[in-house]
């Protein structure tokens, strides 16, 4: 995996080449358009770099970069760099379409090209588009080339290609960035039952169409959440609680890695305390998704500003030194999943008749108040104010100030809470 800015794409020594398996470009003048504005609009803000996406791609015995997916955008951007007045860039062939090949030679050495060949008529639009949204074009192309980056993944060698493009296929998109961040993170740890681990916490915080349990096993989240008595989640540091986790998981004494299915045929000890139970609805939507969750829990872990803007999570992630190495990363997944469970007990949801609450999770389709009282009933209406006034996922920061206080506090009354807001 590899972050490459687009001067180590188009300046480098490395060569890509599109398979005849692909569909031939086709992005719209929209899309060309938005591609032209959206880092045109970065550069403007002055942010420190932009996420272009994903490349994955396949090391051919050539030495090609056989490009698996992101064709349609390294088109796009070598077309963008021909606009620019950049004719010299990376070698970048069609196979088995001399047409294009043709054409994209045409266009990067100013000759005249087919003006029906649908990348004559993409460099047309990049032209416009750069003439009606760029105030400096020297200074976009130097913020083109220096701060805009894509992600090179590369596939191993064994890897089935028509299996890969086939799934790649048949989801329609790219790899999400969490997906990505996953990846990376898993990269840093050396102990597969840690990685387990990691990817039970990811796959749980990952649930945001109810509760932070309803994404795992009943009896993991038990050890998870209560501990053995001395590591519960909400009152232990993070490396006391992985040890602890790691051992009642997988058996501290024991040097066979045990999986999760032959942990959950052993009999469960712990219970769920007694509470006044409802019946909740399956659905109950937060006020946020995954990848703005993420967004707000890395602000919040490492004590800087991310601004709200999800392109950033990436770039932050990966180039981050407090977010490598293994203890880095067991801190952060620990982080994350505590932040989950309070953001679950203390903010509102809205269920699938559209009625609001603020609610604990007790069992499979049972939930109840977390606050039965007064304090409680203020909490929520108050967070119903905020919440009209921030109705989409990506307006979350607001949650910022109250759950950096909840991760300092986090057995706070809901009048507290309420104070804060």
């Amino acid at each position: 995996m590899a972050d490459l800015t687009i001067r180590n794409i188009a300046q480098g020594n490395d060569s890509y080449i599109i398979p005849i398996y692909q569909r031939a470009f086709a992005w719209s003048e929209a899309e060309l358009r938005t591609l032209v504005k959206d880092i045109e609009d970065q550069r403007v803000r002055d942010e420190d770099g932009y996420y272009l996406g994903t490349l994955i791609v396949f090391l051919r015995k050539d030495g090609l970069f056989e490009v698996i997916d992101g064709q349609q955008r390294l088109t796009a951007l070598f077309l963008l760099l021909a606009a620019l007045g950049m004719k010299e860039n990376a070698g970048l062939r069609y196979e088995a379409r001399r047409e294009s090949e043709e054409a994209m030679a045409a266009i990067k050495s100013g000759r005249e090209c087919d003006p029906s060949h649908i990348f004559a008529r993409a460099y047309s639009v990049l032209l416009q588009a750069m003439a009606d949204l760029v105030g400096d074009s020297s200074a976009f192309l130097e913020y083109l080339l220096a701060r805009v980056h894509l992600l090179r993944v590369e596939l191993p060698e064994d890897t089935n290609l028509n299996r890969y493009f086939e799934i790649m296929n048949s989801r329609g998109k790219q790899l999400e960035a969490h997906e990505i961040i996953l990846s990376t993170l898993l990269g840093y740890l050396s102990d597969e039952r840690e990685k387990e681990a990691l990817l039970l916490i990811w796959g749980a915080i990952g649930t945001f169409d109810g509760y932070l349990q309803m994404g795992i096993m009943k009896r993991i989240w038990n050890r998870m959440y209560y501990g053995d008595g001395h590591y519960p989640l909400l009152d232990t540091d993070y490396s006391a609680w992985w040890r602890m986790i790691v051992g009642h998981l997988y058996g501290e004494n024991e040097n066979r890695f045990r999986t999760i299915d032959e942990i959950l045929e052993e009999e469960d000890t712990l219970s769920i305390p007694e509470a006044e139970v409802v019946r909740g609805d399956d659905i109950n939507t937060s006020v946020t998704d995954f990848p703005h969750f993420l967004l707000l829990g890395t602000s919040l872990f490492l004590g800087k500003s991310l601004d709200g803007d999800d392109k950033r999570l990436l770039p932050t992630i990966l180039s981050e030194e407090a977010l490598r190495g293994e203890e880095n990363v067991k801190a952060y997944a620990f982080y994350l999943l505590k932040l989950r469970f309070l953001f679950d007990h203390y903010i509102a949801k809205r269920n699938e008749n559209g009625a609001w609450h603020i609610s604990k999770y007790l069992d499979e389709h049972e939930i109840a108040p977390a606050f039965p009282s007064e304090d409680g009933k203020l909490l929520l209406e108050r967070e119903m104010e905020i919440i009209s006034q921030h109705p989409d996922a990506f307006d979350f920061m607001w949650l910022s100030e109250p759950m950096r206080s909840l991760m300092e506090k986090p057995h706070m009354e809901a009048g507290e809470l309420a104070r804060l807001l």
